[in-house]
């Protein structure tokens, strides 16, 4: 098996998870992988040929070490792809992720998929908040 079919699976495994973390729309899940296109993402689920750059940006994105995309990361069962060893800091930030209340884990999530553009917006909005609750109240 070649380093472009390895990919291909290690995508799809990808999308099983994020799937099972309820990031479903190709839009969210394009961002959850490093600011894809939407299109791109369909291309890539579709078999197109992933380069090194694109396999990097996506392990960035995912908390992925450095060549996990290039490894097997899965086994066969049942026709669907399936982790098979949990050897990075995803599962570990999931099992913190879940002791958060749903609420911050949610905007943790939306925050995680949001892409450069959004975390900047965020960025700029929180801190923005933050300021304005510094500032002392004016006594009338």
């Amino acid at each position: 098996m070649d380093v472009n079919e390895i990919r291909h699976r290690n995508f799809l495994l990808l999308l099983e998870q994020l799937a099972a973390r309820g990031i479903t729309r190709t839009k969210d899940a394009a961002q959850a992988l490093g600011g894809l296109g939407s299109s791109y993402l369909s291309q890539l689920k579709g078999g197109k040929v992933m380069g090194d750059s694109v396999a990097r940006r996506i392990e960035k994105a995912t908390y992925k070490p450095h060549g996990w995309m290039d490894q097997p990361q899965w086994n066969v069962s049942g026709g669907k792809v399936a982790d098979s060893v949990e050897l990075d800091r995803t599962s570990e930030i999931e099992k913190l992720m879940q002791l958060l209340p749903s609420d911050e884990r949610a905007l943790l999530e939306n925050y995680r998929a949001a892409g450069d553009a959004g975390k900047a917006a965020i960025t700029t909005t929180s801190a923005a908040v933050e300021k304005q609750h510094m500032q002392p109240r004016r006594r009338a």
